[in-house]
Formats: structure tokens, C-alpha cells, sequence
């Protein structure tokens, strides 16, 4: 009876075991994926973004100030005829880019939640895998494959979209849309914004959720 106990255990095991090597793959399909978005949406960044102070649209290429100061500028945008015509001009430019800007960000912020709920379920398992078994080099490869691509893919979006673009990025991407929940709003925020801190502080918000 002992021996058919241990043998479930170690059959439970090997069934939560696959199951964390199967995680690992798809998020690192996933991560893999997001780098090569990243990279074919630097390549097809409107000039106007990147160039912002020279562009025609350069009144509402705004940073996070907007947040601060929205009432002005939708003043602007709403009550002035410059405002209306800029703006209608503007989405007609930009919106099928800020479509696929919005499904990498939404993707980024999917990604990132699905690693801290995958190291959260997995925390305890790990530890007793790694006390029990000498033989894991399957999980770890895996496990330090997908640091490296979570680590690799934020270095790249600050690389490929440093804060002073991403950030106007961002607000046009709100302005379009709005629909952002508020939780998720502040995480994107968090990751877009300029900051002086790592990203490590950004994660830290992260695993609020």
C-alpha cells in the first residue's frame, strides 16, 4: 500500500512537473513573439513621433503631462476649429499604428501578468522539485530562458521606444481609445512612463494583480 501511495505521489508529480515545463514553452513562444512585434513596430513608427517637435502635429504629441492638464488640452481639441481639424486629420494618420501598438502593450501587459501568476503557482512546487530531485535541467533551462526574454524584451521596448516617443505613443493611444480598466491603466502606465528606477519597480505593481 506504501509503494502504491508513493507511486501516485511521484505520478502527481510528474503531471505538475509537465504541466510547468509546458508553461514555460508557451510563454516563451509568447515572449519570442512580443520581441519580434517590437522590432516590426520600431520599424513602422511614423515619423511624426519620433520627430515630434517638427511635426505638423506636434500640438497633440503630448507626454504624460496630459494627465495633469487634460482639461486644457481637450479644451483645445474639442472647442477650437485648429483643435478639431488637427485631431481628425491626425487618427486619420495614425490610427491603423496605434491599432497595433495597442495589441502589443495589451499582450506585454498579458505576458507580464501571466509570468508573476505562474511564479506565484509555482513558488512551493519548485522548491519541493528541488529538494526531492537531482535531475532538472529541463526546468532549468526553461526557467532561465524565459528571464532572459522577459528581461531582454523590456531592455528592447526602452531601447526601441525610449520614454519621450512612448510616452506620446501612449497618450494618443488613450485618447483613442479609452477603455483602459483602471488597474491595468496604471500598469501600463508605470511601464510607459519616463522614469529614473528599473523596471524591477514597474513588476512590483504587477504583482498587486
Amino acid at each position: 500500500m506504501r509503494e502504491n501511495m508513493e507511486i501516485t505521489g511521484f505520478t502527481m508529480q510528474n503531471s505538475q512537473l509537465q504541466q510547468c515545463l509546458q508553461t514555460l514553452h508557451n510563454q516563451i513562444i509568447t515572449g519570442n513573439c512580443l520581441i519580434a512585434e517590437l522590432y516590426r513596430l520600431s520599424l513602422n513608427t511614423p515619423f511624426d513621433f519620433l520627430n515630434f517637435q517638427t511635426s505638423r502635429f506636434s500640438k497633440l504629441l503630448i507626454d504624460f503631462s496630459y494627465f495633469e492638464n487634460r482639461a486644457s488640452f481637450d479644451k483645445f481639441t474639442e472647442q477650437t476649429e485648429e483643435g478639431r481639424q488637427l485631431e481628425e486629420k491626425f487618427f486619420a494618420s495614425f490610427t491603423a499604428f496605434l491599432n497595433s501598438f495597442a495589441r502589443f502593450i495589451d499582450q506585454l501587459y498579458t505576458f507580464l501578468a501571466d509570468f508573476i501568476d505562474f511564479s506565484r503557482e509555482y513558488v512551493d512546487y519548485w522548491r519541493e522539485l528541488f529538494t526531492r530531485f537531482k535531475c532538472l535541467d529541463e526546468l532549468e533551462i526553461l526557467s532561465a530562458q524565459l528571464l532572459h526574454i522577459l528581461g531582454l524584451l523590456l531592455l528592447l521596448f526602452d531601447f526601441k521606444f525610449p520614454a519621450v516617443i512612448r510616452e506620446r505613443i501612449f497618450v494618443a493611444l488613450y485618447r483613442l481609445r479609452m477603455d483602459f480598466e483602471a488597474s491595468k491603466l496604471e500598469i501600463l502606465v508605470n511601464i510607459c512612463r519616463n522614469r529614473r528606477e528599473p523596471f524591477e519597480f514597474c513588476l512590483a505593481y504587477v504583482s498587486y494583480f
